[in-house]
């Protein structure tokens, strides 16, 4: 059966979706009248979607407190439900970093806050493999669906990083790198460089490579998280390329539209600007002057390699 718009005419309540109303007190009864006989629902329309945006975060927030007092006692009878949430929290962090923040009566919208709860991901699954075994977890579903996701070999092999070389060496005459962060770095460059390979090899469908997109942050060194949340410059170009993959496939993936245009420029912005360059691909991504099929010359070309 089809949904039924709230606001369409057989909806109770609402008996003509032109006369649609707010009951906001800011609101002039003679300007929405004016809308309304114009047919302008430009004004309603943005106010709608600020107050949608206010009331999904607030329900956002209460999921999220919610979440943690589960956490803090985790069992057998409640931590597949835990994991849901934890997933389609996740899934709600990224997906909502291309709304706007310029409106500053909203809270803020933060990549770390992503990160941060695919890592919590990661540590519920370790948690219910301890609570009734691999076999049991495996038996869920928790690792069915393609591509795996759980090969580490494949995932951080060394070959696909090649491209993002150029993140990894960038600076290195004036910034020291110790060598556990050398290996942190290079195993999230060799993830996007999966990414970016099937992409542009064209050789999984586009919520494969969403799959994969999705699941980085459960699958990477949390220490990376660290870096990116106290705003080391490597840290942030590197998360900038991941943002860059999501725009490659966001006209066949909708939930990743916008994501690169809000976080890439902002992440720009708070580089120091002699690292400024190493965005270059990203943010020729994000204006459209990259084609959506990527060839693999195209990072090499701009950056100069």
């Amino acid at each position: 059966m089809p949904i039924r718009s709230p606001y369409s005419p057989a909806h109770p309540g609402k008996a003509n979706s032109n006369q649609w109303r707010l009951d906001d007190p800011e609101v002039d009864e003679s300007w929405v009248t004016k809308i309304n006989g114009a047919g302008n629902h430009s004004y309603l329309a943005t106010k709608r979607s600020h107050d949608m945006l206010h009331v999904s975060r607030i329900y956002f927030d209460r999921a999220i407190d919610g979440h943690r007092k589960a956490l803090e006692d985790l069992t057998v009878e409640n931590i597949e439900a835990v994991y849901c949430t934890s997933v389609l929290v996740s899934f709600h962090a990224l997906f909502v970093l291309s709304e706007s923040e310029e409106d500053s009566t909203l809270p803020s919208l933060d990549p770390v806050q992503w990160l941060r709860l695919g890592k919590g991901t990661r540590f519920i699954c370790s948690r219910w493999k301890e609570l009734v075994g691999p076999s049991r977890i495996n038996s869920s579903g928790v690792s069915y669906g393609l591509p795996s996701i759980t090969n580490d070999s494949e995932l951080f092999n060394s070959e696909h990083g090649k491209p993002f070389k150029g993140l990894l060496t960038w600076a290195e005459d004036f910034e020291t790198i110790y060598s556990e962060d050398r290996k942190l770095y290079e195993q999230v460059i060799n993830y996007i460089g999966v990414i970016y390979k099937c992409i542009s090899e064209g050789n999984e469908s586009e919520l494969a490579i969403c799959r994969r997109l999705v699941a980085m942050p459960s699958r990477n060194d949390p220490r990376f998280i660290d870096m990116v949340e106290a705003k080391q410059p490597r840290a942030l170009a590197i998360l900038a390329h991941l943002f860059a993959c999501m725009k490659l496939i966001d006209y066949k993936v909708p939930w990743f539209r916008g994501i690169a245009e809000r976080q890439i420029p902002k992440i720009h912005d708070e580089l120091p600007v002699g690292w400024r360059p190493m965005l270059a691909w990203p943010m020729a991504i994000t204006a459209g002057e990259v084609d959506r099929e990527p060839a693999e010359t195209q990072i090499d070309d701009i950056l100069a390699l």
